[in-house]
């Protein structure tokens, strides 16, 4: 899985926004195999704080839909006006059924 990321607003200045969408774009694998029913988590790491762990899609029945093979989806997280700059983010993908966590 790969995954892009586009603030909506990350001039730096505080002009009192109440939170500040980031644009997350998934692309899945077409290769055999590729896809999951696994819930898929995202922590955003900015220059001095991070955001909770976010869920990118908690109903499974969607996950169906946005995570098979050769996909692409978009998500919308809203995060406090106070994020600014992304250095960096973690992706985790959890398997409840096998117990399995793996972060990107």
């Amino acid at each position: 899985m790969m995954m892009m990321l586009v603030s909506g607003d990350d001039d730096g200045d505080d002009d009192g926004d109440v939170g500040v969408p980031y644009e997350v774009t998934t692309y899945t694998s077409d290769i055999r195999g590729a896809g999951t029913e696994a819930d898929v988590y995202v922590v955003l790491y900015g220059r001095d704080t991070c955001t909770s762990q976010k869920s990118l899609c908690p109903n499974k029945s969607d996950r169906k839909k946005f995570f098979n093979k050769a996909e692409v989806a978009k998500f919308v997280l809203d995060v406090s006006a106070f994020f600014r700059g992304v250095t960096h983010c973690i992706v985790t993908i959890r398997y409840t059924k096998r117990n399995i966590l793996l972060a990107l």
